[in-house]
């Protein structure tokens, strides 16, 4: 970025700091979900290996365990798009945002249970849950905070017509 320049939004409004946090956040939580695709394409003998090293023993290759298992990572890849097309401008998809960090909330709450009941390791139920928790109400309360804050827009707007004045 050129010194001087603020960063804007695809609609070319200028970002305050909080939209440009929440905006980060979006993009790392869409990287971390996008590097699932690794699981959509991988071989079932590294989802073996995996299994194994986490101490589950074989990984069972019937035909629907491969398919949710493809389909899910998936899934996160997809969501992964999803943050990263509503970061290009937070004001402007600020209900999506809220709908994504109050679904990932839920979210959380479902894949600890789940993790717990289903005797995965402590290393994956306390991090997998808790993380998706964490980022979920960073970015429901960044995009509680931009929806508080006047239009950064209107404010340049403004602040360029005053000085015409």
């Amino acid at each position: 970025m050129r010194p001087g320049r603020q960063p804007t939004t695809l609609g070319g409004q200028a970002m305050n700091g909080t939209e440009r946090l929440l905006k980060h956040i979006l993009r790392l939580c869409a990287v971390i979900a996008g590097l699932a695709v690794v699981a959509v394409f991988m071989p079932a003998e590294w989802m073996n290996i995996a299994h194994r090293w986490l101490g589950l023993g074989d990984f069972p290759t019937a035909p629907i365990t491969l398919y949710m298992a493809r389909s899910l990572s998936a899934r996160y890849v997809m969501y992964g798009g999803v943050y990263w097309v509503v970061s290009h401008d937070v004001r402007r998809h600020a209900a999506v945002i809220r709908y994504l960090a109050l679904a990932g909330i839920l979210f959380a709450i479902l894949v600890f249970v789940v993790d717990k009941n289903a005797g995965l390791p402590p290393c994956w139920t306390f991090v997998e849950g808790p993380t998706v928790m964490a980022f979920s109400v960073l970015i429901l309360l960044l995009a509680q905070r931009i929806a508080k804050e006047p239009d950064a827009g209107r404010r340049t707007a403004e602040v360029q017509a005053s000085l015409r004045n």
